[in-house]
């Protein structure tokens, strides 16, 4: 017999009345059992989620920082950024990560081997000529989940709530959600043509100005493993992974609001510490 233990909650009126709305008393007697289906499913659903970050850029611009350190080891209001982007997935409780890494690969892998995320945390070397979706390729292969969230490269989220980016592609994309933000220097990077909540163009570093949108994609991704493409070395993201998602709406744009920025230069990053 399954034993059951009450305890005291406290929820808003809102969402009070938005679980009082599916008590028919045939799916769901009561409130409990409500709450009780909705938690269950929001486990479901964080058990079958694992990450993939991509860490590791080498500081090739003229920063005050020197060369021996990696991007993913500076430190952002106190925490380094690897230290920042774990906290945000374990705050969106995903327990699965693989960690890639090339440019000093020991050094990172002892870092982190130092802290505790409480967190099952893998690390896969790769060249520095790679490309991106081979290593997320390469990564996926580690992970039984059937979702996977992609943190590419070395970019910095200020409140960024994954949980709610995770909700939002679970009601409303089962194939590709792209976390994007408006910046007006946008030309330096992917440009996105959207209609509605639907991404219907990438434009890479735009040169013509009706090309640019002042909406880019941040290089976060939530992904069903499935659609991870298989790469060869002809393969293409521009012209063989995005326009397939395109031709069949199924890939979905998720505003960030709050600052972001891609580590790139000493003006930006000083703003934060």
């Amino acid at each position: 017999m399954l034993t059951k233990e009450k305890i005291a909650i406290s929820i808003s009126w809102e969402l009070l009345e938005k679980i009082d709305s599916k008590v028919d008393k045939i799916n769901f007697k009561n409130r409990s059992h409500v709450i009780e289906s909705l938690v269950r499913e929001w486990m479901k659903l964080r058990q079958d989620l694992a990450a993939i970050i991509i860490a590791n850029e080498r500081n090739w611009n003229d920063w005050e920082y020197s060369l021996d350190i990696p991007k993913s080891l500076i430190k952002i209001d106190g925490k380094t950024l690897i230290e920042k982007q774990l906290e945000m997935l374990k705050k969106a409780n995903i327990e699965k990560c693989v960690i890639a890494v090339w440019f000093m690969w020991s050094e990172v892998k002892s870092f982190l081997k130092k802290k505790n995320f409480w967190m099952d945390i893998e690390f896969v070397e790769f060249d520095e000529h790679d490309q991106s979706w081979r290593i997320i390729n390469e990564c996926s292969k580690n992970l039984k989940s059937n979702k996977v969230l992609v943190m590419l490269w070395d970019n910095y989220f200020h409140w960024l709530n994954l949980t709610d980016f995770i909700y939002y592609h679970n009601t409303n994309s089962q194939d590709l959600s792209i976390i994007v933000k408006t910046i007006e220097a946008s030309d330096w990077y992917w440009n996105i043509k959207l209609e509605g909540n639907n991404i219907v163009r990438f434009v890479e570093k735009p040169l013509h100005k009706e090309d640019i949108s002042f909406i880019i994609n941040a290089w976060v991704y939530l992904i069903s493993n499935e659609n991870i493409p298989d790469i060869n070395d002809n393969y293409k993201i521009e012209s063989d992974f995005f326009p397939k998602f395109v031709r069949t709406n199924s890939v979905k744009a998720y505003f960030h609001n709050w600052k972001w920025f891609h580590m790139q230069d000493n003006k930006t990053l000083n703003l934060f510490n």
